[in-house]
């Protein structure tokens, strides 16, 4: 295994998270993305928040047969990828990557 390219990689990543500047921009776009203040309109795939959120909460409510209020992650990716909304396999593991987990590592 050549791990060169890889570390290159890992190197240009670390950089750009420990970069202030960087962080600022990224926490900037966000704010201004669930403010709706985005020039691009609504915020997923042509919903807005609210029936976004609605949506997803149905969606979560139906998976969750337990009631527990938490789920597997493979649960959920598979939830959202099968969704009206339209969600791509980039999206999917994005949103599954900043969910916070509980201490089984279920999507709390």
């Amino acid at each position: 295994v050549l791990y060169e390219p890889f570390a290159q990689k890992a190197a240009e990543l670390i950089t750009r998270l420990l970069d202030p500047e960087q962080q600022l921009s990224k926490m900037e776009a966000i704010k201004a993305l669930t403010q709706g203040d985005s020039p691009d309109g609504p915020l997923v795939h042509g919903l807005d928040a609210p029936t976004t959120a609605a949506k997803l909460t149905a969606l979560f409510e139906a998976e969750d047969t337990d009631k527990t209020s938490s789920l597997p992650k493979a649960s959920i990716k598979a939830a959202l990828t099968a969704s009206d909304i339209g969600f791509s396999p980039k999206e999917v593991a994005c949103l599954l990557a900043s969910a916070e987990t509980d201490i089984d590592g279920n999507v709390a």
